[in-house]
């Protein structure tokens, strides 16, 4: 693909080449004939004209043709050679990135493969973070990431400033010194070239490739031709990949909230309870109920509600460790899985959730004042009062149930005269 488009332009050039070199290298020989022949001639005192040029001349055209053949055949070995190496790149490239499983890896592959391909002195991929990825530092409200080596950058990318995003075209310096560069371009680089490229483009610019070369005129249409065959190829894959991370985020999140929902927890505790058994570490787990939900909905609307649901996860995540995790267990209960963690420890982890709780303003909904809210929290551990994921479960639902029937807004730690307990 990359050579096809590039080979009738290396044709022309190769073939106007071998005719210049054919004609000099013809006129060479044949003015060698000339006076090879014409000194001959006089050193035997003869006068044989008619013979003379027509040997120079065939011997000139001859040289002309055979040279001609030879850099046919020479040339077209070279383009040929071209063609197999822009294929394998090519190729190269494809296993590569469908081998990524995740946007972000599609990136940084198609960075590394450009970097190691085309010779220019900087190259800044830029792209848009919208999906949370576990185990990083997902900064939502810029999601701008930047995958680059450089010291200084080439410019001053602003999101809601750059002619790239706001326009979706691409951007071609070819001279800084003497053309119209762009407006948000940093005053450290003072000459050469430079081309953004838009990748993926969803109702706006998703992502764009940055490069600079300190040459002039760097970026003509066959090497703008080259990378982009390169950036259509990732582009289907990228935009591939964000769906299936969109699918699988809202099949493990609740919508409302944005922790975990109760499948993902139910499948999250099933593992834990096998690594502790295995450890043999504790396992705690928190079941949370927020008091007197019912009261909140029946006086200020269930908009009013979920407002108050999403405020309490946030609360919840903010007090509990990154290892822990938060899920909506149903209605305006949640759960809390704390890893290695004992049954002190896991009571210490549930009052500073329920102060937090208890302590938090609650911001108006519209121009509705909600009130403050509390909790009460229920906590079991494994292998101390269970020894498997459903009695786990069990055992921190009934601690919950005797803290609401103790008069709420406080923590109990499952004990055996719970089982005994009959829910209203």
């Amino acid at each position: 693909m990359l050579a096809k488009n590039r080979a009738p332009e290396k044709g022309k050039i190769g073939f106007l080449a071998i005719l210049f070199i054919s004609l000099a290298l013809c006129l060479s020989i044949g003015t060698a004939a000339f006076i090879f022949m014409n000194s001959y001639f006089d050193q035997h005192k003869t006068d044989q004209i008619a013979l003379h040029m027509p040997f120079v001349v065939l011997t000139s055209v001859s040289t002309f043709i055979i040279f001609v053949l030879l850099g046919i055949i020479f040339n077209r070995i070279t383009i040929e050679r071209t063609y197999v190496r822009e294929l394998k790149n090519f190729k190269d490239f494809t296993d590569s990135i469908h081998n990524a499983q995740s946007e972000r890896e599609v990136y940084e592959r198609m960075y590394e493969f450009i970097c190691r391909t085309v010779t220019v002195n900087n190259i800044t991929l830029f792209y848009k973070n919208t999906i949370p990825v576990e185990g990083m530092d997902n900064n939502l409200e810029n999601p701008w990431q930047r995958l680059g080596h450089e010291k200084v950058p080439l410019c001053n990318m602003s999101p809601s400033k750059c002619p790239v995003i706001r326009t979706g075209r691409e951007c071609r310096i070819v001279s800084i010194q003497n053309g119209i560069k762009c407006a948000y371009q940093l005053n450290e680089y003072k000459q050469g070239s430079y081309v953004c490229l838009t990748i993926v483009s969803i109702d706006s610019p998703q992502s764009i490739l940055q490069l600079y070369s300190q040459y002039e005129n760097e970026f003509n249409d066959a090497l703008i031709h080259k990378i982009k065959s390169y950036t259509e190829i990732a582009k289907t894959l990228i935009k591939s990949r964000r769906k299936i991370s969109t699918l699988d985020k809202s099949s493990k999140y609740d919508n409302l909230t944005k922790v975990y929902n109760r499948g993902y927890f139910v499948e999250f505790l099933k593992k834990q309870v096998e690594i502790a058994l295995y450890s043999k570490e504790n396992l705690s787990i928190m079941i949370l109920d927020i008091d007197f939900f019912k009261k909140i909905n029946d006086t200020y609307g269930h908009f009013a509600g979920d407002h108050v649901l999403a405020l309490f996860a946030k609360l919840v995540v903010k007090e509990v460790r990154v290892t822990d995790l938060v899920a909506r267990y149903g209605g305006e209960e949640f759960v809390v899985v704390l890893p290695s963690t004992d049954v002190v420890t896991a009571y210490d982890v549930a009052e500073r959730v329920r102060q937090a709780v208890e302590k938090a303003y609650m911001p108006p909904y519209g121009d509705i004042d909600i009130p403050s809210i509390s909790c009460s929290i229920g906590v079991s551990t494994l292998p101390l009062y269970s020894n498997n994921k459903d009695d786990l479960i069990k055992t921190a639902d009934l601690a919950l149930y005797q803290a609401k029937r103790d008069g709420r807004n406080m923590t109990k730690v499952y004990d055996k005269t719970m089982a005994m307990i009959k829910k209203e």
